[in-house]
């Protein structure tokens, strides 16, 4: 089976088309070294860990409290003492514009980069 002209210039195309779409992706993508994740109830701090200080910590709230886990600089709620466990199901965040939000705890968990290069939202 032979290629014909224009079989060559789609496969061109679609392979430089793919490069636009992965070089954005590689050069933006952050490692998230510098990275805080703090556990809030309401205003108050409850945890405040670097990303990398990987563990189980247990949070202690007014309805109970909850277990969140730090591991391969992601950050998720384990358990929780809340009847319907949706913050748990939320699974892991890893950048710095994800929430986890845990309503009857009224905890958050979220991740704050010290990096400023890093791209938080794009407005269009």
């Amino acid at each position: 089976m032979l290629l014909t002209k224009a079989d060559k210039i789609l496969i061109t195309f679609l392979c430089l088309f793919a490069l636009l779409i992965a070089i954005p992706k590689l050069a933006f993508t952050s490692d998230n070294s510098g990275s805080l994740v703090f556990v809030n109830q309401g205003e108050q701090v409850l945890l405040k860990k670097d990303i990398k200080d990987e563990g189980i910590y247990k949070i202690r709230t007014n309805y109970g409290g909850c277990l969140v886990e730090i591991k391969n600089q992601k950050v998720r709620i384990k358990e929780s003492d809340c009847p319907r466990k949706i913050c748990q199901s939320m699974g892991w965040i890893s950048h710095s514009h994800q929430l986890i939000y845990c309503a009857p705890n009224n905890v958050y968990v979220q991740i704050n980069s010290t990096d400023m290069n890093e791209i938080d939202s794009i407005l269009r």
